[in-house]
């Protein structure tokens, strides 16, 4: 006779009916599991986190243990020990990566406590509800769980409870809006509206950034407040809100250089360049340029460094100033050589390339124009030619 037979009978024997239902549904429930999956084996594969998995057999005991622990502990009226022995249930099948059967036993354990009327172990419950969903990969449905968690915790005034359940919420509120901005297609609207299914998706983005702006606030937590403030930035931007983004950006600059991340000011110092750009303020978007260049610069960022070189060899281009751009192109190559990247060797080489066409094109011109022997020389020998 098998250890899960032998344990079953033993149940039904001592009277135990509820825990002999749960015991043989959870002994068997992976061989059904196994059958439904060779049945529809024709279907597509992908990973899920809801799957359950077998009990090893060294573990049967102290499963059946729990379960009659609690249908003896409910026929008492002993509801602690109750929730005690669908806890310890959960927790060993969360551990196990049996996710689907620990939200089982903390939802019986949720259910109790609010049964009780224990605020306490009910903010318990929702905590454990939370980080089990979001290990299944279901961040929206833990991010409700954390969020009653929260309310809980501020309804007894448990100070503690609340800044845990801020911390999983900004993560998860971050990441479920990383989510919606990959939805939307990435990019951002250098003007004008965006297309409708990106603006959804970003607006949705915006909004978490938002509550995990308020959250990190209430945790006093300043570097993710300066992260998500960054990230509003960002957003705003892709909606093609300049302003907006300014505004965000100039926080997060602040935040920034309060608590000595110069990664961050560098990368607040690239966004609003860009922004300013945008909205054709050249001369601002310059001078954070120059800044971003010296920060970079400074901390050893060659390809942040390279960037800011090649943005404002862009910018030089644009307003007609060749010679600087050419300067500041130069210096892209060279950065970029240095790195060793090929794409970003590539990308200096071509910009390097037009500016210095661009720098010579009036000589050039003006050979069109007034000098035809020049003309012909260069053409069939190559031989140099002076402006007129």
């Amino acid at each position: 006779m098998s250890d899960k037979q032998s344990l079953c009978i033993d149940i039904l024997v001592n009277g135990y009916v509820n825990s002999f239902v749960d015991f043989f549904y959870l002994t068997h429930r992976a061989e059904d599991q196994n059958t439904a999956a060779a049945a529809s084996s024709s279907s597509s594969s992908t990973t899920n986190n809801s799957a359950t998995l077998a009990i090893p057999d060294s573990q049967l005991p102290s499963v059946k243990h729990h379960l009659t622990t609690a249908e003896q502990a409910h026929r008492r009226g002993e509801s602690e020990q109750v929730y005690s022995s669908y806890d310890a249930l959960a927790h060993a099948f969360h551990a196990a990566g049996d996710y689907k059967t620990s939200v089982y036993f903390f939802e019986k354990c949720l259910d109790l406590a609010e049964s009780m009327d224990d605020v306490a172990q009910q903010c318990s419950s929702n905590h454990n509800l939370g980080l089990t969903h979001d290990a299944m990969g279901d961040v929206a449905a833990a991010i409700r769980f954390h969020e009653k968690h929260k309310k809980l915790a501020q309804s007894i005034g448990a100070s503690h409870r609340i800044q845990t359940a801020n911390q999983h919420l900004i993560d998860a509120y971050r990441r479920l809006a990383e989510h919606h901005e990959r939805s939307a297609g990435g990019g951002g609207a250098s003007s004008g509206s965006p297309p409708a299914k990106h603006a959804s998706g970003i607006l949705q983005a915006i909004e978490l950034y938002q509550r995990c702006l308020d959250a990190s606030r209430e945790t006093e937590d300043l570097k993710n407040e300066g992260l998500a403030t960054y990230r509003l930035g960002v957003a705003y931007a892709n909606m093609g809100e300049r302003n907006e983004s300014i505004e965000y950006q100039q926080k997060y600059l602040a935040i920034c250089k309060k608590i000595g991340d110069q990664v961050g000011e560098g990368q607040a110092c690239a966004a609003l360049a860009h922004s300013f750009k945008e909205l054709g303020q050249t001369d601002l978007a310059v001078s954070y340029l120059e800044k971003y260049q010296t920060i970079a610069q400074r901390n050893h960022q060659s390809v942040a460094h390279a960037d800011a070189c090649s943005a404002l060899g862009s910018i030089h281009s644009t307003a007609g100033d060749h010679q600087q751009a050419v300067q500041c192109f130069e210096k892209t190559f060279e950065i970029a050589r240095g790195v060793g990247d090929r794409k970003l060797i590539d990308a200096a080489r071509i910009n390097l390339g037009m500016a210095r066409g661009n720098m010579s094109i009036h000589k050039y011109m003006n050979v069109v124009k007034d000098n035809l022997p020049a003309l012909l020389n260069w053409k069939t020998r190559r031989q140099a030619f002076k402006a007129i």
